[in-house]
């Protein structure tokens, strides 16, 4: 709900948004080859080996995050704010070559 909440209200680009809404509906609970057949399934027919790499790499640092909180640890909202350029900048879809 969060991520949901979050997606509608930050402006990011609309792969950030589709990943965090994908996200929100994403299972703590699956397995690596679930998570791993749900990126490839969810992935365009022209995506890379690095498209499926960086969704991988933003799933797992939402995942660390989200444990992150679950043991209290949290930041104030005007610093995660300030870090949302970071995020979007390291988590977006690799250039095309």
């Amino acid at each position: 709900m969060i991520l949901k909440k979050l997606a509608a209200n930050v402006n990011c680009g609309p792969d950030l948004q589709m990943a965090l809404r994908a996200c929100s509906r994403y299972s703590f609970a699956m397995r690596a080859k679930d998570i791993l057949l749900e990126v490839a399934e969810a992935l365009p027919p022209n995506a890379t080996l690095a498209d499926a790499i960086s969704e991988l790499e933003f799933r797992q640092a939402v995942e660390d995050g989200l444990a992150s909180l679950d043991k209290g640890n949290r930041i104030p909202l005007e610093e995660a704010r300030g870090r949302i350029s970071e995020w979007t900048a390291k988590y977006s879809s690799p250039p095309k070559r």
